[in-house]
């Protein structure tokens, strides 16, 4: 977990709050993090995102914070976000840093093209060892190793 966490602040790349918006929020399902509200938005993952960890819709609307969250809906407040699949599809497989924030990470599922908060490194581990795509031995042979 430490080192899949010290690898993503080495190797991430930072991105704006309003840049990071156009891309659709995904929820792990097998997180194994809390989930105080019942909503389906894990307490960290609401601590990210600004929505109230304590209450199952944030924004007073009628739908859980997990139904807007899956649905491009803002649980903050009306109306959707503002996602632009075209540049969601430019970071699949990256891993992004919240610069104008605390430096939140979040990696972009290549699959599905959403953004899985990643609050440490257990839960920057679970993601990837469930998100990503993987490589065979055979073809991480043929990448040149790093060195510091």
């Amino acid at each position: 977990g430490e080192a899949a966490y010290s690898m993503m602040r080495r190797f991430g790349v930072g991105i704006t709050t309003g840049d990071l918006k156009k891309v659709p929020i995904g929820l792990n399902a097998r997180s194994e993090e809390y989930d105080y509200d019942g909503d389906s938005v894990h307490d960290k993952m609401e601590e990210a995102l600004g929505t109230d960890m304590y209450d199952d819709d944030s924004d007073g609307d009628g739908f859980d914070d997990g139904t807007e969250v899956l649905n491009g809906f803002d649980p903050r407040g009306t109306g959707r976000l503002p996602l632009d699949t075209a540049f969601a599809a430019k970071q699949k497989g990256k891993i992004l840093l919240q610069v104008e924030s605390r430096g939140e990470a979040w990696y972009i599922n290549p699959k599905d093209g959403r953004r899985y908060y990643m609050k440490d490194g257990e839960s920057a581990y679970q993601i990837m060892r469930f998100l990503s795509l993987g490589v065979k031995d055979s073809d991480l042979e043929e990448i040149e190793e790093g060195v510091e």
